[in-house]
């Protein structure tokens, strides 16, 4: 929105305030920077944190007295992108990305690299107070709860689900650089995004194969493949007979479409938004699904597109089907429902599959969340509260850090565990249970499996084909070249292990090697003729110095082992490199690929 009341040159146009999009700000600017604006006000004004955008640069160039941001979240990744919302409000004072970050971002440079800052408490304490200082003047905050006290709670829970066997073979041929089969024997896929591939298996096999080699699979294969999709299968119908409207955020308009195909498979009435639907026909939408009486129980929505700018009250339960890199885009997402207007408690479930990249993604979330506590939050700009109170808010948000991995949910919930999360009262509990029972009895009566397939028998041929042919190469080269030289086989002690007990164990090791090493050096001595030349053989003292592939060059005897290593045919009793080590998918999900996940 643009207000002004002066007559643009060289027309008789005369008005007090223009309202236009985004889109039209940048297609009319030749036309609109004629005008010299008293306000420019952005609504969703986040939509500016990059300062290089098309928009942040096109509006800049608007002759303006006073400028006005209106988001609900400033912060979302990074410092940079603060400033660059108050660059373009004071571009002079605010001009340098660069000294902005040298003043404030210490306390958090370090923690977004997944170390902990370089700082003390203190000095945290010290910069973000300077920081909340600075924005001050600039920032008015309001709750939802300051202008509607009457406004519903709202309860976020996070469902862990557990991968297929189909699920966990992709991850594994993805982590170990292997290609992807694409429905038949003969034919692969190759990828160079790991986090996106791993990122995809979480959701559902399918996403990696052509809708004419699903269509050839048992329709039972939908639900049974993915543990997401056989918790929806579960949920939905129970959310449906208590009546909770329901929203589904993806990331992928792909997942969208086969989500589509199982809500219609299932008989469930639903919508669908992404960025593909025509600005004229999210209206139509919005109106059917918002009707009293509306046939409609699901609404599927795209994360990006349909995050923003949308009233769908009539819905209190929000599903997140994968989250975001960035956790202010989830939190849009649930603000669809959780507004002003809103009668009934909400509920925002986040699935996610365990021991995947998926917690990588939940831990990057929480620290950028853990940033936005301590710079808007605890800054409380709302022109209320004290200094006194800003700072104990600030001290608790610093001094009560969780460590990493804390808030994910490990054991995945059984259906009595899921119907507590949803339920609202003890009336939706009993129903709930008695809907479990009667799913029981169908599976028994029908004999079609509808729980997760668990068995590598159960699956197409042509998903192992490439780790079979990776098998049969490995085995052809063994014929031809031989084994080669002997791999070392690394040992990965468990994190419960005792590791003074280890530590033990391994001085005992040195000291029987180092009582080795004077016997063989002793008996060499007595069995070296007088007369003969004697090769220098290290003392019990200097042996730590000779290489554990070094032989001695004198005698029938074998070669001695330093202390401190193993021997060319020893071995070895500790962990040399934890990269080397090729037992499957490690327990955390993504070790291959951690630097990218921290992009």
């Amino acid at each position: 929105v643009a207000v002004g009341s002066r007559v643009a040159p060289n027309t008789s146009l005369s008005f007090f305030k223009q309202k236009t999009a985004y889109e039209m700000v940048i297609k009319d600017k030749s036309t609109l920077t004629k005008w010299k604006w008293k306000y420019i006000i952005v609504d969703e004004g986040h939509r500016m944190k990059n300062a290089d955008c098309k928009l942040a640069l096109t509006l800049s160039t608007y002759e303006t007295k006073n400028r006005l941001l209106l988001t609900g979240t400033p912060l979302q990744n990074n410092l940079t992108e603060l400033w660059a919302l108050l660059n373009f409000l004071l571009p002079s004072i605010f001009s340098s990305s660069v000294t902005f970050q040298q003043w404030f971002s210490s306390p958090f440079q370090a923690s977004s690299m997944g170390d902990q800052p370089d700082v003390t408490g203190e000095e945290q304490l010290l910069i973000i107070n300077r920081l909340h200082q600075v924005l001050r003047p600039f920032l008015l905050r309001r709750l939802k709860a300051d202008v509607e006290a009457q406004l519903p709670e709202k309860i976020e829970r996070l469902i862990p689900c557990e991968l297929s066997v189909w699920q966990k073979v992709l991850y594994r041929q993805i982590q170990n650089r292997l290609a992807v089969s694409a429905g038949d024997e003969e034919k692969t896929r190759s990828f160079n995004n790991v986090v996106m591939q791993l990122k995809k298996i979480c959701n559902h096999p399918y996403l990696f194969y052509d809708y004419h080699i699903i269509d050839t699979l048992p329709d039972d294969f939908l639900v049974r493949t993915s543990g997401k999709f056989e918790l929806l299968d579960r949920i939905l119908p129970k959310l449906l007979r208590t009546g909770h409207k329901t929203l589904i955020f993806s990331q992928m308009t792909h997942a969208l479409d086969i989500l589509e195909v199982f809500l219609a498979r299932a008989g469930f009435r639903f919508l669908r938004m992404d960025g593909m639907t025509k600005a004229e026909d999210r209206q139509e939408m919005l109106e059917l699904f918002n009707a009293e009486g509306s046939e409609y129980f699901c609404f599927l929505l795209s994360t990006r597109a349909g995050g923003l700018g949308l009233n769908l009250q009539s819905a209190d339960t929000v599903i997140i089907f994968d989250s975001d890199w960035n956790p202010m885009m989830d939190l849009q997402a649930q603000d669809r429902v959780h507004r002003i207007g809103q009668t009934r408690e909400v509920r925002v479930f986040r699935l996610i599959c365990s021991n995947t990249v998926e917690n990588k993604i939940l831990e990057q979330a929480n620290r950028k969340l853990e940033m936005d506590a301590q710079i808007i939050q605890a800054g409380q700009f709302n022109n209320k509260t004290t200094e006194r109170e800003r700072q104990k808010m600030l001290r608790n948000y610093i001094l009560s850090k969780k460590p990493e991995g804390d808030e994910v949910m490990e054991s995945i919930p059984d259906d009595e565990a899921i119907n507590r999360m949803m339920v609202r009262n003890m009336e939706e509990l009993e129903v709930m249970q008695a809907m479990d029972r009667e799913r029981e009895l169908e599976e028994k009566e029908s004999g079609i499996p509808r729980s997760l397939m668990r068995a590598e028998h159960e699956l197409p041929s042509w998903v192992l084909a490439p780790e079979e042919e990776k098998e049969q190469k490995d085995e052809v080269e063994e014929e031809v070249h031989g084994r080669g030289r002997r791999r070392k086989k690394n040992i990965l002690y468990s994190e419960h292990m005792d590791i003074d007990k280890l530590l033990r164990e391994e001085s005992g090791r040195k000291r029987k090697r180092r009582s080795n090493a004077k016997q063989s050096s002793k008996l060499l001595e007595s069995e070296t003729p007088m007369s003969a030349p004697v090769a220098e053989l290290p003392t019990p003292g200097e042996s730590g110095e000779r290489s554990g592939n070094e032989a001695i060059d004198q005698g029938p005897t074998q070669p001695t082992n330093s202390p401190g290593g193993e021997g060319p045919n020893e071995e070895p009793r500790h962990l040399a490199n934890p990269e080397s080590v090729d037992a499957g998918p490690p327990p955390s999900g993504l070790n291959s690929v951690g630097s990218a996940v921290g992009q």
